[in-house]
């Protein structure tokens, strides 16, 4: 329960109240992200064999982080939680930053550097440069794609 309060209730409220949605859309992507988070942590098939979260997984709270720091227009930030909402039920994985074994020296290293720069612009109200902004969408980027990566390698090497 705390983890859906913290992970999914607080930040639902927070995108929503914050103006960054358009004003007609923000109460139903609330209620979406709500709805669609409460399924997820129900779902005894959340995760993989391998660890991997099975779709979006239930982190809204680390997307507000994300429509805070990067201030994105309102119709942006709309379709990126509509679109988020829907890959809560898409059947692709998610890098679990701790538990995946496969690379995990690497995930580490950049959770460590994440954390480091995630607190830096909460410190600095979000008022952060370009190279920090990078390197925290640049580790996003690999926490959502690298399991496709490698897995399209794999195909390759088939």
């Amino acid at each position: 329960m705390v983890d859906f309060v913290t992970y999914v209730f607080v930040p639902a409220y927070a995108i929503t109240a914050s103006g960054m949605l358009l004003p007609l859309a923000a109460p139903l992507l609330g209620v979406g992200i709500v709805v669609s988070g409460a399924l997820y942590f129900a779902d005894r098939r959340m995760k993989n064999a391998d660890n991997h979260f099975r779709g979006f997984p239930g982190l809204w709270n680390v997307v507000a982080f994300y429509l805070f720091l990067l201030h994105l227009p309102p119709v942006l930030s709309s379709l990126a939680v509509a679109a988020l909402i829907a890959l809560t039920f898409a059947p692709f994985h998610v890098l679990h930053p701790v538990r995946v074994v496969r690379l995990r020296w690497l995930t580490l290293w950049l959770l460590a550097a994440w954390a480091v720069l995630a607190i830096y612009t909460l410190v600095c109200n979000f008022d952060v440069g370009a190279p920090v902004i990078a390197g925290l969408c640049a580790i996003a980027a690999y926490i959502v794609g690298s399991d496709a990566v490698i897995r399209r390698i794999k195909l390759f090497k088939a």
